[in-house]
C-alpha cells in the first residue's frame, strides 16, 4: 500500500490554522453527533474496515462528556498490549493536574477498554494501521528499549500492604482503580524529558507521536501543542484515503454494549 505522507502533513497544517478549542474538543463533538444517531436509528455504523487484514497497530483517541474526558487522551495497542502515558501520580501533581510526575503503564487492551467505557465514562475511537515488516520490528525494538529504561512504580493501593483488604478507600485515585480492575503494570522514567508530564507539552499525544515516529510509522510531526482531538481528525482523514495505511475504524462505548469486549472484567 502507498503511504500518503503529503496528505497527512497537509491535514495537520490545516488543523494548525483551526481554533485550538475546536480541535481539542473535536472527539467530544463527534461523540454527541454519534449519540444522536444511536437514539434515532437504534444502532451505529461507525465501525468500518478497508481491508480483510487485521491491523498491526491501533491508535485510540479517548473522549467523554465531562471534565478531562472531554479534552481526551491518546493510547496505542501493539502486539496485545495497550500503552499509555499520563499524569497518574495524583499525590504529586501540580497546577490542577496539568503538571506532575509522569507514569507509564501497559495493560491488556480488552479489559482496559471495557474499564474505560463502563467505569470511567469514556468513549474510545480506534484507528487500525497496517505496518510494514520493518515498521513493526522498529516499533518492537523502540518499545523494548523504552521500557528497559524505566523503573517500576506503585499506585497508592499497591503501596499499602493492607490495601487489598480495603480497596474502596482508594477508589478516588484513578491509578488505584485502574490497577484494581485491570491488573495493569506501572512504570516511570528515571531520567530524560518524559519524567515530567505537562499538558501543554510532554503530554499523551506527544508521547505516542514520538514513539511511533521513532519506529518509522507514518505519523506527521507537528509543532506546538499536540492534542488528541487533532489526531482524531488526522486519522479520520487518512481512513478516508483508500491508499493510506489506516485500514480500520472502530469505537467503544458503554452506551452501545455490542461495541465492548466479552471479558471477565
Amino acid at each position: 500500500a502507498r503511504h500518503h505522507r503529503p496528505l497527512g502533513v497537509s491535514v495537520m497544517n490545516h488543523m494548525t490554522s483551526l481554533p485550538v478549542a475546536f480541535v481539542t474538543f473535536l472527539p467530544f463533538m463527534v461523540l454527541e453527533l454519534m449519540e444522536k444517531h444511536v437514539k434515532t436509528d437504534g444502532s451505529i455504523s461507525y465501525n468500518r474496515h478497508k481491508s480483510e487484514e487485521a491491523p498491526d497497530l491501533i491508535v485510540y483517541i479517548h473522549t467523554g462528556k465531562e471534565g478531562v474526558h472531554a479534552v481526551g487522551h491518546m493510547t496505542f495497542c501493539f502486539e496485545g498490549l495497550m500503552y499509555s502515558y499520563g499524569n497518574y501520580a495524583k499525590r504529586e501533581e501540580k497546577l490542577a493536574g496539568t503538571l506532575g510526575k509522569a507514569v507509564f503503564f501497559t495493560v491488556a487492551p480488552e479489559v482496559y477498554i471495557n474499564n474505560s467505557c463502563i467505569y470511567e465514562g469514556s468513549t474510545l475511537y480506534g484507528f487500525g494501521l497496517k505496518l510494514t515488516g520493518e515498521q513493526s520490528e522498529n516499533l518492537r525494538q523502540t518499545l523494548e528499549e523504552l521500557t528497559a529504561g524505566m523503573a517500576l512504580w506503585k499506585c497508592p493501593l499497591q503501596q499499602d500492604s493492607d490495601g487489598w483488604q480495603k480497596p474502596e478507600e482508594y477508589m478516588k485515585d484513578y491509578a488505584s482503580r485502574l490497577f484494581w480492575r485491570t491488573g495493569c503494570k506501572f512504570r516511570q522514567f528515571t531520567h530524560g524529558p518524559w519524567q515530567t508530564y505537562w499538558v501543554m507539552g510532554t503530554n499523551c499525544s506527544l508521547f505516542a507521536e514520538t514513539v511511533l515516529t521513532a519506529a518509522g510509522c507514518d505519523i506527521p510531526r507537528k509543532k506546538g501543542i499536540v492534542s488528541p482531538g487533532e489526531y482524531f481528525q488526522y486519522f479520520q482523514e487518512l481512513f478516508a484515503d483508500p491508499d493510506s495505511q489506516v485500514i480500520s475504524r472502530t469505537w467503544h462505548t458503554a452506551d452501545v454494549p455490542e461495541t465492548l469486549f466479552r471479558t471477565w472484567a
